[in-house]
């Protein structure tokens, strides 16, 4: 199942949706936020991030976003303000053990835009 449909089973809306993985992000990148980031990196604010994050951070988030998933269902977490407490702890765990691998999320160069990849 999908994040965003396991939190609407759990009382959290598409903004809080919204609102979770921007926290999230905001974690991760040591307190950009996602606009932030795409204007560090160039990259337009009508693009997702994710088509220019190196693949590390993809699977970074994914990684966190699983660690919420299976938090969210073992703990029967319900509520914008549980699930973004939890979602915002994973990416701080996440965030810590690649800053242990000497890679700062925030100081990486973004990568060729994978959309026109895959369509390559």
């Amino acid at each position: 199942m999908i994040l965003r449909k396991l939190l609407h089973n759990h009382g959290v809306g598409s903004l809080g949706f919204a609102r979770i993985m921007n926290k999230g992000d905001f974690i991760l990148f040591g307190g950009y936020t996602t606009l932030q980031m795409k204007k560090k990196l160039n990259i337009p604010e009508n693009r997702p991030l994710a088509d220019f994050l190196p693949n590390v951070i993809l699977e970074a988030k994914d990684f966190a976003a699983e660690i919420t998933k299976f938090n969210v269902r073992k703990n029967d977490l319900s509520g914008e303000k549980k699930i973004s407490s939890e979602h915002m702890k994973n990416n701080k765990d996440v965030r810590e053990m690649l800053l242990k691998s000497n890679i700062k999320p925030e100081e990486l160069p973004p990568e060729k835009d994978k959309k026109i990849a895959a369509n390559n």
